[in-house]
């Protein structure tokens, strides 16, 4: 008895113990990103947006999970880079949004992945984001 009681709180302890990240680590914020009031301008054509804004932090759009920051989704709803002329010519997704909707990626790479029968390619200004491991996994 005296062992599993010991096995117990050493579990506990080692549990309680643990750091968590201060990026990812499946965080779900618990708001989405507020409006942009005054929207960053979108970085020149080649030029490389710079997210990263503590050591340790990826260079890419993310959450600070201390804070539920969101970092690099400061461009506005008007980001010219990501303007499609016919945006519904497809039909809406109906999967649902928020923080019930847990989706794991089915298969595919940038150019056309999928889950529960959605069906999705990464945005050209992101590829560099999606081959650098952020995102969309590529293909090996």
């Amino acid at each position: 008895m005296k062992k599993v009681f010991g096995l117990l709180a050493l579990s506990a302890l080692l549990v309680l113990g643990q750091k968590k990240p201060e990026v990812g680590g499946g965080h779900i914020p618990a708001k989405g990103p507020a409006p942009v009031k005054h929207a960053q301008p979108a970085p020149k054509e080649g030029a490389q947006a710079h997210y990263n804004e503590k050591d340790g932090h990826p260079n890419a759009p993310h959450v600070d999970a201390k804070g539920d920051k969101w970092v690099g989704h400061d461009t506005g709803k008007a980001d010219p880079r990501y303007h499609m002329d016919h945006p519904w010519a497809h039909g809406h997704f109906t999967g649902g949004f928020g923080k019930g909707h847990v989706w794991r990626l089915a298969g595919g790479g940038p150019s056309r992945f999928w889950f529960n029968n959605f069906y999705w390619d990464v945005s050209a200004v992101d590829l560099a984001l999606a081959a650098a491991g952020y995102g969309i996994a590529t293909r090996s």
